[in-house]
């Protein structure tokens, strides 16, 4: 909904109010029939789905029965005053957003059928079956995980000014400041949970107490709001001789991103699921409940905050660091437009971006220290336990392994940092666009582009977030060395060009040659031709793998793998890669340097015919050819380093392309148009 008044000549305001709704279902057909009830199970039993049986046949398909929805309110006002060589514009763009997550996978539950319930028990050894124990209702195990949905909202409001000023006739300034509020998403019901590692477990000298959303003084959200975020904008539009074809622009901008849809799935740990186990006390031999009566006893429900401080003691973690910084984008760039005769336009421009503070990869914040890494062999060790019995699980027995004694909260498995902020990149292109307004029924546009994109974590667009994803390794160090990860981004395409044009016959009505015959005209008229075809290098190669009980990726020989005259069969010199020594990190960067995919090059075409029947009704065939000239272009090498006995690599699909793109592909259609 939209409102424009004008209170006179030189003032108008604009009004915005919108809203946008998704839902997006991912659900297993049998959900929502209580399928359950209709094959004898009990109301214990929950009648979301068929539930998973594991009797020794084939499966069916329980899946999932998820939900996910957001909804999202602007309000959008805008003043705008001409003064002079002034045209300010002022106003605030506020919103609300809420997201919804509900996700549970065999929401029915699991049931095991063990085929030592129907063997003999004189000679259990190839005797009994599963389906048999089945068809009995002896179920050897089950468990069943409740699931509990969450709701996230949060809201931002921005304050912007601008004003574009005609200082002179061929020079105009674009000034701008913007002021954008974020606040961190936080959950309707306070279902969010964290680790404080500033904070003792009550009762123990252990650090790292789990402490729950708007519970004991607790903050409502772990990550602090930013209420930094300026963003000025600065440029110009120059017209060099005054003809008006000649011009000159020029800008920089800071941005900050909207976070909202990046990070409104909290830590929801101890929240949204537990799950409650069913096996016989007796042991294995004996059956845990019958199928008819379903559970022996009621799920448990997530428990949340009653969890207490010592919650995860003993477990592996996941922690959101309080910095709440919002991803910062600045951004600057510079064009030169001329026009050339009279439908022709020919754009340069240089463009840059430089991004921090972005989203990144997870790390363990209970990694190893490097320098413990020289004990080789003798991290594996066992030693005294001091935290036995005052830790549960695994590391409250007597003795560990030395490496786990040495990380910095022994008394934790693993402690994942969600979504750090870490993520940085910097992007500088060369554009060049020559375009051909449509005349006489012909259009062309041409654009090349030509640049480097850096960064340490793979990015998505602006408006997204970054994070570690095929086909790029993760980082090794993260704790200790991240900045050893900046490297080409994984999407870099180095050169990449595009023609498109479309060309309409001149044949028809209004068209160069129009055939008196009305029939022939028809027949002749109404043709059009449409090509698009693409030119670009391949992206960078990552390689992977390594076998020394703490590298992901291998040892460099510190020559280039690049080969002169590449082949599908050995696309890179795979003898320059070496397993590090056991317990060091391989010296490989993220990405290869100077070895990439294979580029593309790809040309589509499309014949379309329109034939008006009437004044309202059109009718419309195409016919399509993608990848028209039929080329093949190769698909990705193998990028897995698996080091053999003597430390190269023994796996005979690394550096061999075993995939290509689609052929060629035709397509008609018949559309009719009223």
């Amino acid at each position: 909904m939209s409102s424009t008044y004008t209170f006179n000549p030189s003032l108008l305001n604009e009004f915005r109010l919108g809203v946008t709704r998704s839902q997006f279902p991912f659900q297993v057909r049998s959900f929502g029939k209580d399928l359950p009830r209709q094959i004898g199970l009990p109301p214990i039993v929950p009648g979301d789905t068929v539930p998973s049986f594991s009797n020794g046949t084939p499966a069916f398909n329980t899946g999932t029965a998820s939900v996910r929805g957001s909804v999202a309110w602007q309000f959008f006002d805008m003043v705008s005053h001409v003064r002079g060589g002034h045209t300010l514009k002022f106003g605030v763009d506020h919103r609300v957003n809420r997201g919804n997550n509900f996700q549970r996978s065999n929401p029915s539950g699991s049931f095991s059928f063990s085929s030592a319930l129907t063997a003999n028990p004189q000679s259990p050894s190839g005797t009994g079956s599963a389906y048999a124990s089945f068809l009995l209702g002896e179920v050897a195990s089950a468990s069943v995980t409740r699931h509990v949905g969450a709701t996230f909202h949060g809201f931002s409001t921005s304050f912007f000014v601008n004003d574009d000023w005609k200082v002179a006739r061929r020079l105009t300034l674009n000034l701008g400041l913007r002021y954008d509020y974020q606040q961190q998403p936080v959950e309707r019901w306070n279902g969010m949970s964290n680790i404080d590692l500033s904070l003792p477990i009550p009762g123990t000298d252990l650090y790292g107490r789990t402490v729950f959303a708007g519970v004991d003084g607790q903050p409502r959200t772990f990550r602090k709001t930013d209420k930094n975020d300026f963003g000025p904008r600065v440029g110009l539009a120059y017209d060099l001789f005054g003809s008006g074809r000649t011009v000159f622009r020029a800008g920089f901008g800071v941005f900050h991103p909207h976070i909202f849809n990046n990070l409104y799935f909290g830590n929801p740990a101890g929240f949204a699921t537990t799950t409650t186990s069913y096996t016989s006390a007796a042991g294995s031999n004996f059956r845990a409940f019958r199928l008819r009566d379903g559970f022996p006893s009621p799920p448990i429900e997530p428990q949340g905050a009653k969890l207490g401080p010592a919650a995860f003691l003993g477990q592996s973690v996941s922690m959101d660091e309080s910095d709440g910084a919002t991803p910062v984008s600045l951004q600057w760039n510079a064009s030169l437009q001329q026009q050339l005769r009279r439908n022709w336009l020919i754009d340069i421009s240089y463009s840059a971006n430089r991004g921090y503070d972005f989203l990144a990869a997870g790390y363990d914040l209970n990694q190893l220290d490097p320098q413990y890494n020289s004990l080789g062999l003798a991290l594996q060790n066992s030693v005294p336990n001091p935290y036995a019995g005052r830790v549960p699980g695994s590391l409250g027995a007597a003795t560990i392994t030395r490496e786990q004694l040495l990380r910095p909260y022994p008394y934790y498995l693993g402690i994942s940092v969600r979504s750090p902020r870490y993520g940085a990149y910097s992007s500088h292109l060369m554009l060049l666009s020559i375009e051909r307004r449509m005349a006489q029924g012909f259009t062309l546009l041409f654009s090349y582009t030509a640049g480097k994109l850096i960064s340490n974590s793979n990015l998505t667009e602006l408006i997204s977030f970054a994070a570690e994803s095929a086909p790029a390794p993760g980082f090794q160090n993260g704790k200790f060395d991240r900045a050893s990860d900046r490297s080409l981004d994984p999407r870099d395409v180095s050169q990449r060009a595009v023609v498109s044009a479309l060309y309409e016959l001149p044949f028809g009505k209004g068209k160069l040659w129009n055939p008196a015959n009305r029939v022939l005209a028809q027949v002749a008229g109404g043709w059009q031709v449409n090509t698009i075809g693409t030119m670009q290098t391949g992206r960078p190669l990552s390689v992977s793998g390594a076998n020394n009980f703490r590298a992901n990726r291998p040892n460099s020989t510190g020559k280039s793998a690049r080969l002169e005259n590449p082949t599908r069969d050995r696309w890179f010199d795979t003898m320059q890669f070496v397993n590090p020594p056991n317990f060091t990190y391989g010296n490989l960067g993220r990405m290869l340097p100077d070895v990439r995919e294979p580029g593309i090059v790809n040309w589509d075409l499309s014949l379309m015919k329109n034939t008006n029947l009437t004044e309202k009704m059109k009718l419309q065939f195409r016919a399509e050819a993608f990848n028209f000239t039929n080329r093949v272009n190769l698909g990705r090498p193998g990028t897995g380093f698996s080091p053999g006995p003597s430390g190269f690599n023994q796996s005979a699909s690394f550096g061999v392309i075993t995939s290509a793109d689609d052929a060629r592909i035709l397509q008609f259609g018949l559309k009719l148009l009223f």
